[in-house]
């Protein structure tokens, strides 16, 4: 057997040991095969705002995506808090090479509303009373999100900005409270003027 033949021998021998262990040229911990290594990559995931509004937020909605000319439906459930965050695992951008697409994150944003704001679980309302119902007291009837109607005691005294504070009407069980803001009328009649001017100089 010539020198070139135990050569071939021990060359062909070394290729199969790499291919078992792993353990070849530039590929030391490394799989040889670059297909699988290639699958553990993982494209980039795309970010996306979702705005909703407050009755949206109450009740839970479902809107409908446009991504990668696919139309994607996106559930957001009742009571769902602003910055809440919402993935779908795949619909992100494919890999460059072989892998797996990315993710979709959703945020959630709720709308500014000129009647409610939120506080975790707390919903402020806003709520527009006259100011003869601000000084003298009056039940006033409030409208909530989902149009339930509540009757709300004024008390006599009643301040602008003071909160009434209502258990279990705001999300998931939290509480409503009641901003009151009171209105000042721009237009008076005589008596209207009569009354008050006689009110303000009996203060004196």
């Amino acid at each position: 057997m010539s020198q070139d033949d135990l050569a071939d021998i021990f060359s062909n021998f070394g290729d199969i040991f790499n291919r078992t262990f792993g353990q070849g040229p530039g590929t030391a911990g490394h799989h040889p095969d670059r297909k699988y290594r290639n699958t553990n990559r993982k494209g980039k995931d795309i970010s996306l705002d979702l705005p909703i509004t407050f009755r949206q937020m109450w009740f839970g909605s479902e809107h409908f995506v446009q991504l990668n000319g696919n139309t994607l439906s996106v559930k957001t459930p009742a009571g769902i808090r602003d910055g809440a965050k919402i993935r779908y695992a795949g619909h992100g951008l494919p890999p460059s090479q072989l892998g797996t697409p990315g993710d979709l994150i959703i945020t959630v944003k709720v709308k500014k509303d000129n009647k409610y704001s939120i506080d975790g679980k707390t919903i402020i309302a806003n709520q527009e009373i006259s100011v003869w119902d601000a000084i003298v007291g009056s039940d006033i009837e409030y409208e909530h999100i989902d149009d339930r109607k509540l009757k709300i005691s004024i008390t006599p005294g009643t301040q602008n900005g003071q909160m009434f504070r209502i258990p279990g009407y705001g999300v998931n069980g939290g509480d409503l409270m009641i901003k009151i803001h009171i209105k000042i009328p721009e237009i008076l009649t005589k008596e209207q003027k009569s009354v008050i001017l006689k009110w303000k100089n009996n203060k004196k």
